[in-house]
């Protein structure tokens, strides 16, 4: 930890080091990383090549086999099906051509690579595809002709020889007669039909399937050899790797110069193993190593000798730039420092002219000191006679008062009932309280709605639909009159009606305003936006929406919306959203 600390002082102590620095990163960081990744991208790229073309051998081995099982294991149930056969085999005639016949004519396509053997029920060879055969026989009380022997299907057997020709893979078909066993349970044995592929077999049957210089290993369900090719060792290599072979995992040898896939064949009881050289063996990665290190080594060199020549240079203009600020520090503003034409030239240029521009504002400010005292005084002697021009809020509200009396003294209901009104709406708006309940604003309403009626307005038909547990919702001081306002004078005009409702949704309180007016063009559709132009048309919505803004943040205001999209009915919504707050019950 202390060498990091000093190393981290001797960079912070100087700013010609912070450069140096800064330079050799800004050289070296790309390089870096160019070279990391063009090395990344062919081992990528190099990765999966390998791993596609591996996932091709293996799928063309697999068929193969499966291809060349199925067509030995069709000819071994046409000639156990065979009636000509069944009766050579029960009655031991020695003619053979017609046996011999049937059996080169089924399995024609397949002799090149298996051999077809016909035992009969004691294990002695009868007939077979390769001719001049010794008398050969098999035990049927153990071995693959016992199991054959109780089983409904061909049975496969995996076999591992040391000699060259014999088999290594057998598949076997037990001959039955037409009737029944002498215990009645089942049909007799009448022999056993083998077919046999050796490692010549193999050979032929995979060849070029897999890629020259790729190996193929062969095992059979007990994971023992049966068949290899260009893999040295093969038995050494299975005990290494045996236990890693069930999970079916791409493997590297102990080695490491090769990976290891392995597939099962389904029903014959093999697994395939395709062995494939790595996508960079060790030689070429300790090339790419070494010539990554070297160009590391030459990028350093070459960044050290260019950041140690731009810090020199770029410092000693800092410097003197770093002196002549100093210098303004201490109130000399008569510095000036050489500019030359390159960047930093230009940097000393501004340098003068902001000293410069220093005096000349120093000066000019000592000589406005005495206008801006005089301004000052005649500001506040302006705001005074302002204060003095405001009407009185008390007073008015004493005149409606006085107008509300006289209304009822010559008999005028509609003039005192629009005093009284306008005398409550006049001290509800002039009361210092900013928030009241969502009720109040709502009773202001109703007597903004009267007023509006006696004014002419009669044919307006004014709804609310408020539920009773919002009753108490804390909103602004208010903002339901303009929008309503806004309904009657842009809306419906004259005649109409028009709808209040309040709902919660997401701890966020929604009053709309509905009319079934003309409705509104599409540009104004959307969250509120006050016009650039003409505000006085609008600006109760733009009062409100500001309100709501300044009280809760950008995310509340207002949205208008097009009533015909929303409900289906020809008319505008404003919808006014805020947190929803509960009003606190006095008492």
């Amino acid at each position: 930890m202390k060498g990091i600390s000093s190393f981290r002082r001797y960079f912070q102590n100087s700013f010609r080091r912070r450069l140096f620095g800064a330079f050799l990163l800004c050289s070296l960081i790309p390089l870096l990383l160019s070279l990391l990744v063009l090395f990344s991208a062919i081992r990528g790229s190099r990765k999966e090549q390998v791993v596609r073309e591996g996932r091709e051998s293996l799928k063309l081995i697999r068929e193969s086999l499966i291809e060349e099982g199925d067509g030995i294991t069709l000819a071994l149930q046409e000639l156990s099906a065979s009636v000509s056969l069944q009766r050579a085999l029960a009655e031991e005639f020695t003619e053979k051509t017609e046996v011999n016949r049937l059996l080169f004519s089924l399995t024609e396509g397949l002799r090149d690579t298996v051999r077809f053997d016909i035992y009969d029920k004691e294990g002695n060879l009868r007939y077979s595809t390769v001719p001049n055969l010794e008398s050969l026989s098999l035990p049927t009380d153990w071995g693959i002709l016992q199991r054959a022997r109780g089983a409904d299907s061909p049975v496969y057997e995996s076999l591992e020889s040391p000699y060259s020709g014999s088999p290594l893979f057998q598949i076997v078909e037990a001959i039955t007669g037409q009737g029944e066993g002498r215990d009645g349970s089942k049909k007799e044995i009448q022999g056993y039909i083998l077919a046999s592929l050796d490692e010549e077999a193999f050979r032929t049957l995979l060849s070029g399937k897999y890629g020259m210089q790729n190996g193929i290993l062969l095992l059979s369900s007990y994971f023992t050899r049966v068949y290899s090719e260009n893999i040295l060792r093969p038995t050494e290599l299975l005990s290494t790797l045996r236990k890693e072979f069930l999970q079916g995992k791409q493997l590297e040898d102990p080695e490491g110069e090769f990976i290891y896939t392995v597939s099962s064949v389904e029903g014959m009881g093999l697994y395939i193993v395709l062995r494939q050289e790595k996508p960079i063996s060790r030689n070429m990665g300790f090339l790419m190593l070494l010539l990554l290190c070297l160009s590391i080594l030459f990028g350093v060199a070459l960044s050290f000798l260019m950041g140690s020549m731009m810090s020199r240079r770029l410092f000693t203009p800092i410097e003197r730039l770093r002196s002549a600020m100093r210098e303004v520090t201490l109130d000399h503003l008569d510095v000036r420092l050489r500019e030359s034409e390159d960047e930093l030239g230009e940097l000393a240029g501004r340098f003068n002219r902001m000293t410069e521009a220093l005096a000349e504002n120093r000066r000019a400010l000592l000589l406005n000191q005495e206008s801006l005292l005089k301004n000052q005084k005649e500001l506040n002697e302006a705001q005074i006679r302002m204060l003095q021009a405001q009407l009185n809020p008390h007073f008015l509200g004493n005149t409606l008062d006085a107008m509300k009396w006289m209304g009822k003294i010559h008999q005028i209901p509609e003039v005192a009932e629009i005093a009284t009104d306008l005398a409550d709406i006049l001290r509800f708006a002039i009361s210092p309280k900013e928030f009241v309940p969502l009720e109040k604003e709502i009773d202001i309403l109703k007597r903004y709605m009267e007023i509006q009626k006696i004014r002419g307005y009669s044919k307006i038909e004014f709804h609310l639909n408020v539920p009773e547990n919002l009753q108490n919702a804390r909103v602004p001081r208010m903002v339901l009159q303009p929008l309503v306002e806004n309904a009657i004078l842009h809306g419906i005009s004259s005649e109409g009606e028009i709808e209040l409702c309040a709902e919660e949704q997401d701890n966020e309180l929604r009053i709309l305003v509905k009319d079934n007016g003309k409705g509104i063009r599409k540009e104004l559709i959307g969250p509120y936006t006050p016009p650039k132009e003409d505000l006085g048309h609008h600006l109760g919505l733009y009062n409100v929406d500001t309100i709501l803004k300044k009280h809760y943040g950008e995310r509340y205001g207002l949205t208008i919306l097009d009533r015909k999209e929303e409900e289906g009915v020809c008319g505008t919504i404003v919808l006014a959203v805020l947190p929803l707050q509960r009003e606190r019950l006095e008492g």
